[in-house]
């Protein structure tokens, strides 16, 4: 399970140093929480992410939310367009 969140941290990093999306990770260890957030084409002021992930690496359960979340960071990397589910 740790691999699959240092999956998610690295891709994060190369989203952020190779494209023009940006990834934001917060990790909040008191609760057993890696938060993740989406920008498409970069940050900006406000209320703008395209897609976030709460991922609580204590939990079993919480596998197939962290597995969509390495899917999603690589269709970034891929290039692939990513449709937004909120617009």
């Amino acid at each position: 399970m740790k691999k699959l969140y240092r999956d998610i941290i690295n891709a994060a990093l190369k989203i952020n140093e190779k494209t023009k999306h940006n990834v934001f990770i917060y990790i909040h260890p008191h609760v057993s929480l890696i938060d993740v957030w989406i920008y498409e084409g970069g940050w900006k002021p406000g209320p703008t992410q395209s897609y976030g992930y709460n991922l609580y690496y204590d939990n079993l359960e919480n596998i197939l939310e962290a597995e969509s979340c390495l899917t999603k960071l690589k269709t970034y990397l891929e290039n692939k367009k990513v449709e937004n589910e909120y617009t």
